[in-house]
């Protein structure tokens, strides 16, 4: 392996070799038996889910990646670097395809406009915003979509309404019905715009031109095909937050939310023997944009078996804090937002905290806290120096966004932990949760923190 390959895949604040498996939301059997064949040969504890739906290999050994890339070429699954960042960012529902709601299955129009991009120009992708495209099977999924630059949604069978966003982040309606067949050449279009500011009024007649100045093989229709689940049963399952009823007869998926989308290897390994042995037949994986697990196609009596391999998943509000997993492979990095809100998150539910007790919490790794890092209750941000008039030491600042970004002062990283369990303790001791609590006690806040620097 040559020092530049090294030195690509090289992004972790730990100044480990990291890796990302492509999947975009879906993982089938073969694939997930890849999955646990790179684990088992390259002796890796855990892996991330990230936002596109991928998996991601951290501490590789130049040898493990090595292989990992040869591996993967192989099995035709595409691999990027840790720290990769494509320009443009394609998503669709996690369970496109399953839904009752949805007007129609939109991700095979996400797929080929994956495929798409894949024929232009390799770029860096360290462009400071990416483009965002989201395709939509009805109205409900559009809050996943809410940090999205252009969305397609499916309003009737084969048509599409298309929305874009504007700099202050309003959606406005760039057409209010196309032949979903189309897709490709507005796709095309609004590439072509993404230096253009987008307003109400003066994007539409730039993207139209946009549009004219398309050749006739560019705006020609796409053929896209529906897959269709031929998978069929008998029986009935009481569903629950962990069980989600697909609209295909007698099938459903078993769904799980693992803190931060730290999945440790033994999952997937639990897994890979439960469906194997069983002989399971058509499941495919499933991942959202929040890091949910979703295995998808069982039968009723084929739900029980995964969810015994399911890891710990998240129920409350604060189990589910959002986190980036890019913050964690950036260069700039000093400590893993992944991990780190995993960690803190299993040893809180020792405390049994109620809903909304404790706040949502993520972790900057660096002192910037870009956009990237989502904007939970608390956030806490890593400095790459002490404090002035504090000892030598690993510090965070601690901000407490829900309260127009007051600073609460540092504490030590390695306090996080401790520094949480007296917050969450003093809120469920209160009998109130915190939106209720906290502007009753903005004074103690800084004096909870300045306990733990």
């Amino acid at each position: 392996m040559t020092d530049e390959i090294k030195k690509i895949y090289r992004s972790t604040p730990e100044n480990d070799l990291v890796a990302e498996l492509c999947f975009y939301g879906k993982m089938d059997m073969d694939q997930l038996d890849f999955m646990v064949t790179v684990i088992r040969e390259r002796k890796l504890a855990r892996t991330y889910l990230t936002e596109a739906g991928n998996i991601r290999l951290v501490h590789l050994t130049p040898e493990a990646l090595d292989g990992v890339l040869k591996d993967a070429r192989n099995a035709d699954i595409p691999v990027t670097e840790g720290s990769f960042r494509p320009p443009v960012q394609v998503f669709c529902p996690a369970l496109s395809g399953m839904k009752e709601d949805e007007i129609f299955d939109v991700a095979p129009y996400a797929a080929k406009t994956r495929e798409y991009l894949q024929t232009l120009p390799a770029q860096t992708g360290q462009d400071a915003a990416a483009f965002r495209i989201y395709f939509a099977g009805c109205e409900q999924d559009l809050s996943d979509a809410e940090d999205c630059d252009m969305i397609f949604l499916a309003v009737e069978k084969d048509l599409f309404r298309i929305l874009i966003r504007d700099t202050q982040g309003i959606l406005f309606p760039l057409t209010p019905k196309t032949t979903a067949a189309r897709f490709l050449s507005y796709v095309k279009a609004a590439l072509s715009l993404r230096q253009t500011e987008r307003t109400a009024e003066a994007y539409p007649a730039a993207f139209w031109s946009a549009m004219n100045a398309l050749s006739d093989d560019d705006r020609a229709d796409v053929p896209v095909e529906e897959p269709v689940i031929q998978k069929t049963g008998k029986g009935d399952f009481t569903c629950g937050p962990q069980v989600y009823k697909q609209k295909q007869p007698d099938l459903y998926a078993a769904v799980s939310h693992p803190y931060a989308g730290v999945v440790p290897v033994s999952y997937w390994k639990k897994l890979q023997t439960i469906l194997t042995g069983n002989e399971y037949t058509d499941v495919e994986i499933r991942m959202d944009r929040k890091r949910t697990l979703y295995i998808c196609n069982l039968l009723a009596d084929e739900v029980h078996l995964p969810l015994t391999a399911l890891p710990e998943t998240a129920y409350t509000s604060a189990e589910r804090s959002g986190v980036s997993d890019r913050c964690g492979v950036c260069p700039a990095g000093t400590a893993d937002p992944q991990l780190f809100v995993s960690t803190m998150l299993k040893g809180l539910r020792q405390l049994r905290l109620t809903e909304k007790v404790l706040p949502s919490f993520t972790l900057s790794g660096c002192p910037c806290c870009c956009p990237d890092v989502p904007r939970e209750d608390l956030i806490f941000i890593m400095q790459k120096e002490s404090p002035e008039d504090l000892p030598e030491g690993q510090y965070c600042q601690v901000i407490l966004h829900a309260d127009h970004d007051r600073d609460l002062g540092y504490i030590l990283y390695k306090n996080a932990f401790p520094f949480l369990m007296a917050l969450g303790s003093l809120v469920q001791a209160s009998g109130m949760i915190f939106p209720q609590w906290y502007p009753q006690n903005m004074e103690l806040l800084p004096r909870l923190t300045a306990l733990y620097r």
